[in-house]
């Protein structure tokens, strides 16, 4: 399948001279957050995006390939006092859209007079979070690293519910012609084991 760029996009690629900005926007329930990596907020397509010098651009710019479902986000060393965990856990992210769109921008011309356009946009749902506080300092503060996995839709939705995907499913969220799961029974019951095992 091929992707037809804006010719702006397409002529910046050209030049073989560019930047990728990764933007993040999170739709959790009574709550729109957007961040990008910069020094003030930056506004593109009517939306405002919050500097967050915390996030984790490796996985986002690193490659230009087609999107595999799955993707990490992480913060890291977010300094914080008290109880961060708490606030986290009372929003229900579960499930959430996020939405992770990645930018050309001209390096000589910078934000937000550089940017020539989306690269790509990609569309997710919050699959869980996973979080860690370091050592507290001599001044009671300890930093805390967020680790948010996204995945598409259809395979966030059914983790979540504990189902098997048919192979229809599976066909959907992957390769339409994909026969993998075509001699599968999905009519039996799923063992699910909670608690501690061994061995």
């Amino acid at each position: 399948m091929s992707v037809v760029l804006d010719p702006a996009v397409q002529a910046q690629l050209d030049k073989g001279s560019f930047h990728v900005l990764p933007l993040v926007k999170f739709e959790i329930p009574g709550h729109v957050l957007g961040y990008y990596v910069g020094p003030r907020p930056f506004t593109y397509n009517g939306f405002t995006y919050q500097p967050n010098k915390f996030l984790d651009l490796e996985d986002l710019v690193e490659t230009l390939d087609i999107d595999l479902g799955e993707r990490t986000l992480t913060f890291s060393d977010i300094p914080v006092v008290g109880d961060a965990i708490n606030d986290i856990e009372a929003l229900a992210y579960t499930g959430a859209p996020a939405t992770v769109s990645r930018l050309v921008v001209d390096p000589k011309m910078g934000v937000p007079e550089g940017v020539k356009g989306e690269l790509d946009t990609t569309f997710h749902q919050i699959s869980h979070v996973k979080h860690g506080i370091g050592a507290i300092d001599k001044d009671g503060k300890s930093t805390l690293t967020l680790t948010i996995v996204l995945k598409i839709p259809g395979v966030a939705g059914r983790e979540s519910a504990q189902t098997v995907r048919s192979d229809a499913e599976h066909r959907f969220d992957n390769n339409p012609n994909d026969t993998f799961y075509k001699d599968v029974a999905t009519g039996g019951t799923v063992d699910l084991d909670w608690g501690t095992r061994s061995g």
